[in-house]
């Protein structure tokens, strides 16, 4: 079994499913984390992953939460470009998401880093969560746990998680989102708020 050998792999909701599954069947260890790419700009693991990991009580060690390093503003992106340490163009999502958490650090204050920003973001989308953050500088790693510090509020995680267009797809956008992780821990389906009173 992948627990019992040690295999570390980035696989499908319903993979990690089966096999916690078969390990509370058979007495073994089930996974208590799930790694996966998770940012403002890449919500996939919003639709089985995270609500899977609530159901299962895992934690999730997201990486990419600060976009690869392109989640910067106009002129540090230019700046970058002209010496020749950007790695790869931001793309349309990165300069909406870029702009929201700008908008966002300026309203909270003190100078921010708009990494801190999308660090609070994803720490406060998911109470266990516990991003995988990497730098190559002090003042980066100063930023991450200036991150610590910030809590956002409703408003602003409003802000940041439509700054990017995210298609939820079938059958989410049919039947809605796991109500969990919504405001108010209610379904956002009409079906559903039409049948009545339906716990989760």
């Amino acid at each position: 079994m992948m627990v019992r050998s040690g295999a570390k792999l980035t696989v499908a909701a319903w993979i990690v499913a089966q096999a916690n599954q078969f390990a509370r069947e058979h007495a073994l260890q089930q996974f208590v984390v799930y790694q996966g790419n998770w940012s403002l700009a890449k919500r996939d693991m919003e639709r089985d992953i995270i609500p899977m990991c609530r159901a299962f009580g895992m934690a999730i060690a997201p990486w990419g939460v600060m976009g690869g390093g392109k989640f910067k503003d106009p002129e540090e992106i230019k700046a970058r470009k002209e010496a020749g340490t950007l790695r790869a163009d931001p793309t349309e999502d990165d300069l909406k998401v870029s702009q929201a958490l700008k908008e966002v650090a300026q309203e909270v204050g003190g100078g921010v880093h708009l990494a801190s920003i999308a660090l609070a973001w994803c720490r406060q989308m998911y109470p266990d969560c516990y991003p995988v953050i990497g730098g190559a500088k002090i003042s980066q790693l100063q930023s991450n746990i200036e991150a610590l510090r910030i809590h956002l509020t409703p408003d602003q995680m409003e802000k940041l998680s439509n700054a990017a267009p995210f298609d939820w797809g079938f059958p989410y956008d049919y039947f809605g989102r796991d109500p969990h992780g919504l405001p108010g821990g209610t379904a956002d389906s009409a079906l559903f708020n039409a049948a009545g009173s339906v716990k989760f």
